[in-house]
């Protein structure tokens, strides 16, 4: 996830007890981890042991890893190389310190396209609980995706801010859970035929108000899988396949 570089005057600072989020590794077998902020040393952060929350790429002691937190106005991240802290450490280990902080803005999530089919159906309202095998699913057809949504082609309209659920063979090859929660954020006329309607995907574990607060408690499990932590492998994926376009010369 690219990002600009803060001015010195303002960097954030880190703080005591912040969460967290580990990478480690590229593309598709990116490892991640959380951990919290324990302690700071001359020239490292000191944090809890490293939780594996996603991916393959083991965290060992040397690793290079991108550490990335959250802020109310951004995302922010820097490089780090791991040190361990020794045999009696707890499994805590050491960062070194940020030489600078990188802003990723929430809304910088660059569109790929893409040509993969893509199921709607619309989420009660009413504390009925979404039933995935008995819901009136509509086929459409994605046309980009990024870390913060989609835009797709469809037959028929869909009413602007509505809370959807939506599924796709794609984030399964993504490696992301098969079923997503979307709001409709745009909806306009095809040239051709059909509707253009772009969505957002809503994250699950958004400590802020969202259009999830009063439908939480009668969603099933498997729709509130879309964390955080999801989000970053999307978002990791449509970095790395832009990368290959490029390298082969089709972007």
């Amino acid at each position: 996830m690219p990002g600009s570089r803060v001015p010195a005057r303002n960097q954030p600072e880190l703080q005591a007890w912040e969460k967290l989020l580990l990478c480690v590794g590229d593309g598709s077998e990116t490892g991640y981890y959380e951990a919290r902020i324990e302690d700071f040393v001359a020239d490292a952060v000191v944090v809890t042991e490293p939780e594996m929350v996603g991916g393959s790429t083991r965290l060992r002691e040397g690793s290079d890893v991108v550490v990335r937190l959250t802020r109310d106005d951004a995302i922010y991240q820097f490089r780090s190389r791991v040190r361990r802290l020794g045999h009696r450490a707890d499994g805590r280990v050491a960062l070194r310190r940020p030489e600078f902080m990188e802003r990723v803005q929430r809304r910088l999530f660059v569109r790929l396209a893409v040509t993969d089919p893509i199921d709607l159906a619309l989420l009660p309202t009413d504390q009925v609980p979404f039933d995935a095998d008995g819901a009136l699913w509509h086929t459409s057809k994605l046309v980009n995706i990024s870390g913060g949504g989609a835009g797709l082609v469809t037959t028929e309209p869909v009413e602007m801010n509505s809370v959807i659920v939506v599924r796709s063979p794609l984030f399964v090859r993504i490696g992301i859970p098969e079923y997503l929660i979307a709001m409709v954020r745009r909806m306009q006329r095809a040239e051709r035929k059909g509707f253009q309607i772009g969505l957002e995907f809503l994250v699950t574990d958004e400590p802020r108000p969202t259009a999830l607060t009063p439908l939480r408690g009668s969603l099933p499990r498997f729709l509130l899988q879309f964390t955080a932590i999801e989000q970053e492998k999307l978002v990791a994926w449509v970095f790395n396949e832009q990368i290959s376009l490029r390298q082969k010369g089709l972007l």
